[in-house]
């Protein structure tokens, strides 16, 4: 082949080339411009799942979505970080069903207790992540009540900031423990005024002195034991405070 010949080959090949990339960015500026503005691709319906506390209409209104907008043009990395700053929500996962579908997933978190700060009832779950705030004498404490702990923050959505941190330490030991034992249901107040003296009630009237953290594992496994052997028993201390020196102080 002369080289005359190779070098219209080669023109004719740059130009097919060419051809072939301008008919794709064609064909690429077409789909995209049938994604974004025909109808069919107008979100029609927004539905919320896994809610359990949560009103759905609130949920969709956190999220900012709105029916019309375009299946593509929504962020929905925004709209589940705005989802997940309600309070009753650990974590939001927005899906697109298309052509014109959004589903909102949302996991709730479980409010544990309340914390009593200030008048309010700082709902909190066993990370104390604040869910919800409520003035304390308008609302019937229906889950532990904690008190002696003072607070910086307590924003919705927020794990709270408690003015000494050993105290928030304690606290989320005590929740942990309590749920293992399966207690927290029948828990009425718990005190962290003093992380040394550490305790609280339960719904028999029954009070537990826990003293420190410490070894707080085997003091409820030890708890569990005793409390098997109270059944029906109203009232009393349990002192747990020396794991070597159980101390019960009858009720009735």
């Amino acid at each position: 082949m002369t080289e005359d010949k190779k070098q219209k080959k080669s023109v004719v090949a740059k130009r097919l080339k060419r051809r072939r990339i301008i008919m794709l960015s064609v064909s690429v500026f077409a789909l995209v411009s049938v994604c974004l503005f025909t109808p069919l691709f107008g979100i029609s319906a927004i539905t919320v799942e896994g809610n359990r506390v949560l009103d759905a209409d609130s949920v969709i209104r956190a999220s900012g979505i709105r029916s019309g907008e375009n299946v593509f043009m929504i962020n929905t990395a925004k709209a589940e970080r705005s989802v997940a700053s309600l309070g009753h929500v650990e974590s939001a996962d927005v899906k697109r069903r298309f052509p014109s579908k959004i589903v909102i997933d949302v996991t709730e978190c479980t409010e544990e207790a309340y914390v009593l700060f200030a008048g309010n009832y700082v709902g909190i779950d066993s990370e104390l992540k604040v869910i919800s705030i409520s003035k304390a004498s308008q609302k019937k404490a229906d889950k532990p009540v904690i008190s002696g702990m003072a607070l910086k923050t307590f924003d919705k959505g927020e794990v709270l900031t408690a003015a000494k941190e050993n105290k928030a330490k304690a606290l989320k030991k005590i929740l942990a423990s309590l749920k293992s034992a399966g207690l927290i249901s029948s828990t009425e107040k718990i005190d962290v005024s003093d992380v040394n003296k550490l305790s609280f009630t339960l719904n028999s009237a029954t009070v537990v002195q826990l003293g420190s953290a410490e070894k707080i594992d085997y003091k409820f496994s030890y708890l569990k034991e005793v409390l098997k052997s109270l059944d029906d028993v109203r009232g009393g201390e349990i002192d747990l405070s020396d794991t070597d020196n159980v101390i019960y102080k009858g009720g009735n």
